[in-house]
């Protein structure tokens, strides 16, 4: 897979956020919810949904849906 290298791209910079980014930017936001979880994630593609992706991000969501299909 190739979420590795980045899961959100920037077409403008052609840069991506690494997953450590999503996952610091989860932690921001989960601070300064009263539940200081995000109850849902939805990818909406399937190179996104990796157990690399999970194994990263899922301390700080509930719940993750993802599409099997790009």
């Amino acid at each position: 897979g190739s979420n590795w290298s980045g899961i959100i791209d920037d077409r403008t910079s052609k840069n991506y956020m690494p997953l450590t980014g999503l996952k610091s930017a989860l932690q921001r936001v989960n601070n300064l919810m009263p539940k200081g979880k995000f109850d849902l994630v939805l990818f909406d593609a399937c190179q996104m949904t990796y157990l690399e992706t999970l194994a990263v991000i899922g301390p700080e969501i509930n719940y993750l849906l993802s599409s099997a299909f790009v």
